[in-house]
């Protein structure tokens, strides 16, 4: 999944927590937020209270294991902050 784009990434994150492969899903997130660090670089100006509380609520989720959490953060929360422009997130609700 190395050469995966962040919205394929992501969406493979979310079906991974969801069956239960949790070291494999934090392995692909780890690369994701590899990925995401430039971008929030690039637009910190643009970040608000949204963008942290999603982020610190995901490294909240995976500390305590609740897989099925993060994958809901993934799949519903992200895609209503201003990181679904990194993802192309706004497509994973549907």
């Amino acid at each position: 999944m190395s050469d995966k784009r962040p919205a394929q990434r992501c969406q493979a994150i979310i079906q991974l927590l969801r069956v239960g492969m949790e070291a494999q899903a934090h392995t692909e997130l780890a690369r994701l937020m590899d990925e995401l660090l430039p971008y929030l670089q690039r637009h910190a100006n643009d970040m608000g209270p949204a963008e942290v509380a999603l982020i610190n609520n995901m490294v909240e989720a995976q500390s305590r294991g609740d897989a099925l959490f993060l994958a809901d953060l993934l799949q519903y929360e992200l895609p209503r902050t201003k990181l679904a422009g990194f993802v192309g997130a706004e497509r994973f609700t549907s």
